[in-house]
């Protein structure tokens, strides 16, 4: 019958495997979950000396790694721009002598009287300081001066990484002194060390609230104008207008400067940059070079390119 004592004993039997199963899977999702987050706590956060020990001697291992990479990359970088190489710094120092009136090489002094030169005129005045010296000892002047910048790099760097850890620190500032860019800037005697510390250094000025500071370290680095202008861009769309006016202060002193001493007039200068500079452009690869092989030109192309890159 329908309460047969037998069959309810059966039933109820029956419910119980059932919960016991329900119970046991339940058990079991739960203590899988458990050992999944126990798992992944593992590999996110080192708690066990073991791990803190592994994860210590592998950044040791990668931090002397960087450490002779670096020893390896400068050296031959110094090497090559002191006594190899310098092509660059040779290059400039004849532009210097040209426009001031110095012994510059024959061919070269020519060339510039064709073509004319590469960078606008207010870049040929720090260039007094960079390029005073005479051939060849400029190439040890020069590496001096990319040597006190790469030193203020990596104290920017390891200032920049204050909050980290000793090893984690020295790890980032090896990073930066590793990169294979800066052995080919040296050697050669391009400008980007020298634009690297002034534009750090004019960040630092910015965070110190020193903005003339701030001013005098861009319009400086104004020298290449492709690179720091977009940094003045910042400054004036942040509204520091004292820092943007000392900036541009600077460009109309040094570009008056370099119209007297050379008697050349900026806007002459000016237009042989701009024919050098789209020169140069179609020789290299990037997104001013597909401009300009759609046909636009370089006046046009330079500062659409510039502003797509700094809305970017």
């Amino acid at each position: 019958g329908l309460f047969d004592p037998a069959r309810s004993s059966s039933i109820e039997r029956k419910f119980a495997g059932v919960d016991c199963i329900r119970f046991a899977d339940a058990h079991f999702t739960s203590f899988s979950l458990r050992m999944l987050e126990r798992d992944i706590d593992q590999l996110m956060y080192l708690r066990h000396d073991s791990d803190l020990r592994i994860a210590r001697r592998l950044e040791l291992l990668l931090i002397v790694f960087l450490a002779l990479l670096s020893i390896a990359y400068l050296g031959k970088g110094f090497y090559f721009g002191i006594f190899r190489d310098g092509a660059d710094v040779y290059r400039r120092w004849n532009e210097e002598r040209f426009l001031l009136g110095g012994l510059a090489n024959p061919r070269m002094a020519a060339g510039f009287a064709r073509r004319g030169v590469v960078y606008p005129s207010w870049s040929y005045f720090s260039g007094i300081v960079l390029f005073w010296p005479p051939w060849p000892q400029v190439l040890t002047w020069y590496a001096l001066v990319n040597l006190a910048c790469l030193t203020w790099i990596i104290a920017f760097v390891a200032w920049y990484a204050r909050e980290q850890s000793k090893l984690d620190r020295l790890l980032i500032v090896l990073s930066v002194t590793a990169i294979g860019a800066i052995c080919t800037n040296l050697g050669v005697g391009n400008y980007g060390l020298i634009m690297l510390a002034l534009l750090t250094g004019a960040y630092r000025a910015d965070q110190a609230g020193r903005p003339v500071l701030e001013a005098l370290l861009l319009g400086v680095a104004m020298l290449k104008p492709q690179l720091a202008a977009p940094f003045l861009l910042i400054a004036l769309l942040r509204g520091r207008f004292r820092a943007v006016a000392a900036a541009a202060l600077y460009v109309v002193v040094a570009t008056i400067a370099i119209w007297i001493i050379s008697g050349i007039g900026p806007l002459v200068m000016l237009e042989q940059s701009a024919q050098m500079a789209g020169a140069f452009a179609k020789t290299t690869a990037g997104l001013l070079t597909v401009v300009l092989e759609a046909g636009v030109p370089y006046r046009l192309a330079a500062p659409l390119t510039a502003l797509l890159c700094a809305a970017i």
